[in-house]
């Protein structure tokens, strides 16, 4: 994971592996769904971020649904969410 940049505000957390990551359809920047380690609370969690120009962004991540469901499939490629998380999410869509 050579090629994230993380700035000194996000120390507290450490990346789990790659993230999904979907390029924004208005060319600002990139969404980003991580697996990350809270260090301070000593738990992992899921993040949802933007990122521009390899910075993180403070402001809410703001896609249409398409880039949502890019985002969640790269997510899911680079192993972002657990097995368990994974059926039980099918296991919603199918039966709301």
């Amino acid at each position: 994971m050579d090629d994230l940049k993380v700035p000194r505000n996000t120390d507290k957390f450490e990346h789990l592996c790659h993230p999904g990551r979907v390029q924004l359809a208005d060319g600002d920047g990139e969404g980003r769904i991580e697996h990350v380690l809270v260090r301070e609370k000593g738990r992992d969690g899921i993040r949802f971020s933007w990122w521009n120009n390899n910075l993180y962004m403070k402001n809410a991540l703001e896609l249409p649904e398409s880039d949502l469901l890019k985002l969640f499939q790269d997510a899911i490629n680079n192993g972002v969410f657990s097995s368990s998380f994974r059926e039980k999410l099918s296991l919603m869509l199918r039966h709301p």
